[in-house]
């Protein structure tokens, strides 16, 4: 699964380099070279039952929502907040290391100063866990 984002975070990477324009924050994520990527990313998804989806919150918080499958992944409604916690904190690191080089890269290519990278895991319509990666 780690490997998977990291090659989502490249692929985000790549759009920002070709981006000729400088878009708003949520102007960029609501474009065409977002949705390809979400797409890409579904498919490579699609056999571990998570779709994607990348947003902003305001002008300064990039989102990545990775969502469960609720009957695929039905364990996780039995599963205990700290248990949940646990497993995800256990790949802050990770996270942190892929996500890091957006900051630049949204400044450099598109103008736009982020506050955060939110990674955000949703399973039936509730947020299990998110964190707010900042520089």
């Amino acid at each position: 699964m780690k490997k998977s984002f990291l090659i989502l975070v490249t692929a985000i990477m790549f759009v920002l380099a070709g981006c000729g324009s400088k878009p708003t924050l949520s102007e960029w994520v609501n474009g065409k070279d977002i949705a390809e990527v979400e797409s890409t990313a579904n498919a490579t998804y699609a056999s571990a039952n998570i779709t994607v989806d990348i947003s902003a919150d305001g002008e300064d918080i990039l989102v990545y929502t990775m969502v469960y499958d609720k009957d695929a992944y039905a364990t996780l409604g039995d599963m205990e907040q700290d248990a949940i916690d646990e497993y995800f904190n256990s790949q802050i690191e990770t996270l942190k290391g892929g996500m890091l080089p957006m900051f630049d890269a949204c400044k450099q290519e598109l103008d736009i100063e982020l506050k955060a990278v939110r990674v955000e895991y949703v399973w039936d319509g509730k947020v299990l866990w998110s964190y707010d990666i900042t520089k």
